[in-house]
């Protein structure tokens, strides 16, 4: 067990550095000096999320949000604020509460480096919030632009250690960028024939990263990448396979979070659509075309093995280096961890229940995955 000695500051930094998240939270209670050096310096985060990326130890959690509605003749909407849960490794789910009351009606859209974007709907716009379901802080973003229709992210830019959030229309020629460091909200120009589906893009290797449609007027299926550094946009090559000979009809790429940093993309049946291989693929070497390989398929009929739900569609949550992907399937508030045996067989090596849903209630559920972490974001 750990005493409360006078430890030099550096060498107890040290100590603490090589700690898990969950061991320091407790540790919180040891003294002021350790709450403060826990708690209360950025620089200690910093060290020990760099730390734990080098050695490996960095410890991944699942988020999920659950918004319920329903509908009464009397009254015709009562809404039961936000359910937020977090998966443990031993199947079990843990519930969590957000700090503050203010907002009762929050939704997951994206995490980096342990803090998650959280959106409000309201009349008029979305409130947006920083939170840390590890250490429980959480910041409320400034009044954003107006934009009716957005995908949004969060990224980090590691030479001024800045997080930015992103906003980007989902047609128009102007986006949003807000500062976290400098707190301050940019208009950034978005390229002209930008055409994606996706709500939320996915950060990897410094930059934010969505998947262009093919339209009619637009020939042209590539990935765009927002450099969160020098704030403009780029352009990433797909897999060759993506541009010729692969049948795009009822089929939808999108880009993957994948835990082990790499820029990912899954390439998935629409719903209903079982003859198409579900398919991952990862660029090894940011930035080369050429560097782009299969990381495993399966067949979306052998899901049926998994959930009986797995016809009415699927999501990826994120995808492993060593093949691992977690499922939500459409209608359930079950996730479900799936890989593949040695024999090559299709199996769900774990299994997530949410609790059951409040009766007559609709509801709507988001998920992303976390890292658990000290950051913050100073004042």
């Amino acid at each position: 067990m750990l005493h409360c000695v006078d430890l030099p500051e550096d060498v107890l930094v040290k100590i603490l550095c090589r700690l898990p998240v969950k061991y320091l939270i407790r540790f919180t209670c040891v003294s002021k000096r350790w709450r403060s050096v826990i708690t209360s310096d950025p620089q200690f985060a910093k060290s020990h999320l760099q730390l734990a990326l080098q050695q490996g130890t960095l410890r991944h959690r699942v988020l999920t949000s659950a918004y319920y509605f329903y509908f009464e003749l009397a009254t015709p909407y009562h809404d039961v604020p936000t359910r937020f849960h977090s998966f443990e490794d031993n199947s079990s789910v843990r519930t969590l509460t957000y700090p503050t009351e203010e907002n009762n009606y929050p939704h997951i859209l994206v995490s980096c480096n342990g803090l998650v974007l959280l959106a409000e709907p309201t009349t008029s716009q979305f409130n947006l919030y920083i939170w840390n379901p590890t250490t429980r802080f959480s910041r409320k973003i400034p009044h954003l632009p107006e934009s009716d229709l957005f995908s949004i992210s969060l990224g980090h830019v590691s030479a001024t250690d800045d997080y930015k959030v992103v906003l980007i229309p989902l047609s128009g020629s102007s986006g949003h960028v807000y500062s976290l460091r400098e707190k301050i909200w940019k208009v950034v120009e978005v390229p002209p024939s930008h055409s994606w589906r996706s709500r939320v893009g996915t950060y990897s290797n410094g930059a934010i990263h969505w998947v262009n449609y093919r339209m009619p007027e637009n020939s042209e299926r590539v990935i765009y990448a927002f450099d969160l550094a020098k704030e403009e946009f780029g352009k990433v090559a797909l897999p060759d396979s993506f541009q010729n000979g692969y049948d795009m009809n009822g089929r939808t790429i999108r880009t993957q979070v994948h835990l082990g940093g790499c820029l990912c993309v899954s390439f998935n049946a629409d719903h209903g659509l079982i003859e198409f291989p579900i398919e991952f693929w990862v660029m090894t070497e940011y930035g080369v075309p050429e560097s782009w390989v299969k990381l495993f398929q399966f067949e979306v009929r052998d899901l049926r093995k998994v959930s009986a739900h797995s016809d009415y569609g699927c999501s990826p949550i994120f995808v492993t280096e060593g093949g691992t992907v977690l499922m939500k399937f459409a209608g359930k508030m079950e996730f479900f961890k799936i890989e593949r045996s040695k024999e090559g067989k299709l199996v769900c090596s774990c299994r997530y229940r949410l609790e059951e849903e409040v009766h007559g209630c609709m509801y709507v559920a988001q998920a992303t995955v976390y890292d658990e972490t000290l950051v913050s974001i100073p004042e």
